[in-house]
């Protein structure tokens, strides 16, 4: 691994806590947050590897890797299904930090980590006798709000995980 690899793979971890941080504390991933982390990802993957390509790092691979966590994550954000736009934003900086195909892994395991924090609130905080139900509906608190689980928590938690996959120092 190169300086860079070290330093684009840092910002990921420290970008993604900041989120989760921010996510738990005000319910909100600030653009503060995330848009310099995007500059920052397209920047040094220019500076660091030139245009690259899909499968090579580089400015291109940043640009799909950005492009590919909106796309997937916006479509839930636009159906309204437990992503806001601060989750997107922080995954498009994160696709942009880490390129194309580790963005497929952070993905990955972001989108792991976030379906068991569901199956544990549903299993912790849902009613008796409601089964499969559950999974599909919105739930509401005694206040009429939806029962919802910062998501900023999956994202840091599946991106440290990637991390650790991109280093092999887990499975």
């Amino acid at each position: 691994m190169s300086g860079i690899d070290i330093l684009l793979n840092s910002l990921i971890v420290v970008t993604a806590l900041a989120g989760a941080i921010t996510d738990v504390a005000r319910r909100k991933i600030y653009d503060w947050i995330t848009y310099p982390a995007l500059g920052l990802g397209f920047g040094l993957q220019f500076l660091g590897y030139g245009w690259g390509s899909i499968f090579e790092m580089g400015l291109i691979s940043a640009l799909l890797g950005a492009a590919f966590c909106t796309l997937v994550f916006g479509v839930f954000c636009w159906w309204g299904r437990g992503f806001g736009g601060g989750d997107v934003k922080l995954m498009a900086a994160l696709g942009a930090l880490a390129g194309f195909l580790p963005a497929l892994t952070i993905a990955m395991c972001v989108t792991l980590v976030g379906g068991i924090m569901a199956i544990a609130r549903i299993a912790f905080f849902g009613d008796r006798g409601e089964g499969f139900r559950r999974l599909v509906q919105r739930r509401k608190n005694r206040k009429g709000e939806p029962i919802t689980v910062p998501y900023g928590i999956a994202i840091a938690l599946g991106a440290v995980w990637a991390v650790l996959i991109r280093f092999q120092l887990t499975p």
